[in-house]
């Protein structure tokens, strides 16, 4: 079984974030946002050939990242006046009508993010099934975490990101690392994009190297857990009898008087950026609201009410834009009836699965 997980924001974020929504005339919004949106949707259901679709969504800020980073995406933040906020506002509450009528669950949780989701969702597929064959689709590089030969990434800029490619497609992380240790990787070098701070001058390029000198001699299946774990590693490689250099030492020495001085501060990260450290009451909300959405109702794709949405209306109804809106989406209703009748056979399959796993 093959299930793509798309995630919302990350989707939405490709076509709004250079656009101006006050700027834009409401047929113009459905033409060049919505369209697109939908048609990308529909390209990737293509290249990756589904037997179901699951979205997940943002839903508000991460306090507890928040509480933990200082300014945790706060570079996000345009400046914007009250009514442009509330357009876009609106316009991203309008997306998610349409989603609605579209026969994939969408998952979203007050005050959580995607990549949360999207973890806790493939944890509990693999329960089901460790078989299952996951497709994620988003640009969001913290999900190189999900990353194994059972799941493959589709970037929305860089295409197919696969186990076997994903340093090729990301090549400022280095070759050697191990895609286990990308997270306290990222720890240290920190996440300009969600304003997450790293240690001062070092960037990847270091971090590669170190990683590269610990796994030429402990082999690349090492993985640290956290800073105490990694300087615990290059303790024992300065204190036994290796073959190394004298530049190699110089360069350890170094990264472990950074390590010793950060460690508080880049374990602080990792409890951020590293996918794994969940919280148990996020699991139980997280799980339920996966089940419910999954099993509690049968897939549908609601056409008349999808083309319903993309009629102009609620701006102002104009019959021939909505002509040519009906035309170009044609395509797109075809294959969201075909999903749909094709997820309804997957999730009787995955009902079975579950039901074998809860009697186990």
């Amino acid at each position: 079984m093959r299930v793509l997980i798309i995630d919302f924001f990350n989707l939405v974020k490709r076509y709004t974030y250079s656009y101006k929504l006050e700027d834009m005339e409401p047929g113009e919004i459905i033409d060049k946002l919505t369209f697109n949106i939908l048609n990308r949707i529909c390209d990737v259901i293509y290249e990756s050939q589904p037997d179901i679709i699951v979205t997940c969504s943002d839903n508000g800020f991460n306090k507890r990242a928040a509480s933990a980073v200082e300014g945790y995406k706060a570079n996000r933040k345009r400046s914007k006046s009250l009514t442009d906020e509330e357009k876009e506002k609106d316009y991203i509450e309008y997306l998610k009508s349409v989603m609605a009528t579209l026969p994939m669950p969408f998952i979203e949780i007050k005050d959580t993010e995607a990549d949360l989701l999207i973890m806790c969702l493939i944890k509990y597929l693999r329960k089901l099934d460790p078989k299952i064959a996951i497709i994620l689709a988003s640009s969001d590089s913290d999900m190189l975490q999900i990353l194994d030969n059972n799941t493959k990434i589709i970037d929305w800029y860089k295409g197919d990101v696969t186990v076997e490619n994903w340093h090729k497609k990301h090549e400022k992380h280095g070759v050697d690392i191990n895609l286990k240790n990308y997270a306290i990787g990222k720890s240290i070098v920190g996440d300009t994009s969600d304003n997450i701070k790293g240690v001062m001058h070092w960037g990847w390029k270091k971090v590669s190297k170190l990683f590269t000198t610990i796994n030429s001699i402990y082999g690349k299946d090492l993985v640290f857990d956290n800073a105490n774990v990694l300087i615990n590693y290059i303790y024992e490689t300065l204190n036994s009898n290796y073959n190394i250099d004298s530049k190699t030492i110089e360069f350890l020495e170094s990264s472990l008087e950074m390590l010793n001085e950060n460690k508080k501060f880049i374990n602080n990260n990792l409890s951020i950026i590293d996918l794994t450290l969940l919280e148990t009451p996020y699991m139980f909300q997280i799980n339920s609201l996966i089940e419910r959405s999954l099993f509690e109702n049968k897939i549908t794709f609601n056409k008349k009410e999808f083309l319903e949405l993309l009629k102009l209306d609620r701006y102002g109804y104009d019959e021939e834009e909505y002509k040519k809106i009906l035309a170009k989406n044609s395509k797109s209703s075809a294959i969201f009836y075909y999903i749909s009748k094709k997820a309804n056979i997957a999730i009787s399959t995955l009902k079975n699965k579950r039901s074998r796993v809860i009697q186990s």
